[in-house]
């Protein structure tokens, strides 16, 4: 845990400060721990690919060659098993003297920090100014995008009103022009009807005088015997 102490300032730019009180050690142990942990994990690792590359590429045998012609050894040689455990114990010792020498620092630090008052931070962020041009720029954007969708939308609409005024105009001419085919069939059948009138046989009734007089000549008497009595 980290104790802060906070104050402010206020300039042409905008400002914080921050005062570091007191590190809590036990964080300190934690975090360095872990940390020394995985580089001595990393490092035996590494130790033991590197022992690998050099025996399986020959690199080995040609330093204890210069080391036994250099120091007078003779017959020197690289043991493995006492390298490996020469790297264990001493990656151990860095990892516990390391994290013994953090937690030190720390709770050093938080003796000192009661004598002098801590370490200030101080943090600024972006001038006013700047800040000001980025809203500027961001309302211009939005009243500009603002504008051009107002823009769009007044097209399509003049664009809705004048085919809704085509439409309107050209109304009236379909329908002049259906009455119009009306009346030419209408003038074609009255023509077609005349026609037929002409073409058809006129018969002539017989006179009414002539028809009487037949049909006087046909007559007979009801009784005979009556002209007699």
């Amino acid at each position: 845990m980290i104790q802060v102490g906070g104050g402010s300032t206020s300039s042409g730019d905008e400002d914080s400060g921050a005062v570091l009180r007191r590190i809590a050690p036990a964080s300190v142990l934690r975090l360095s721990a872990l940390l020394y942990a995985s580089l001595y994990v990393v490092g035996l690792v590494a130790v033991a690919i590197l022992w690998w590359m050099s025996s399986s590429t020959g690199i080995r045998g040609n330093v204890e060659s210069l080391i036994g012609d250099l120091f007078y050894a003779g017959d020197f040689r690289f043991k493995g098993s006492q390298l490996f455990r020469a790297a264990a114990l001493g990656g151990a010792l860095v990892v516990g003297l390391g994290t013994g020498f953090n937690v030190l620092m720390a709770v050093l630090y938080n003796v000192l920090s009661d004598a002098v008052g801590g370490v200030r931070i101080e943090i600024s962020s972006r001038p006013r100014a700047a800040v000001r041009r980025e809203q500027l720029s961001s309302q211009a954007t939005l009243s500009s995008q603002a504008t051009l969708s107002g823009q769009a939308t007044l097209s399509s609409q003049a664009t809705l009103s004048s085919q809704a005024t085509l439409t309107g105009q050209a109304a009236p001419a379909r329908r002049a022009a259906v009455a119009q085919k009306g009346r030419l069939v209408g003038a074609q059948t009255r023509r077609f009807t005349q026609k037929a009138k002409s073409n058809t046989p006129t018969v002539a009734a017989p006179p009414v005088s002539m028809a009487r007089h037949k049909g006087a000549g046909r007559q007979r008497p009801a009784n005979p015997g009556s002209s007699d009595g």
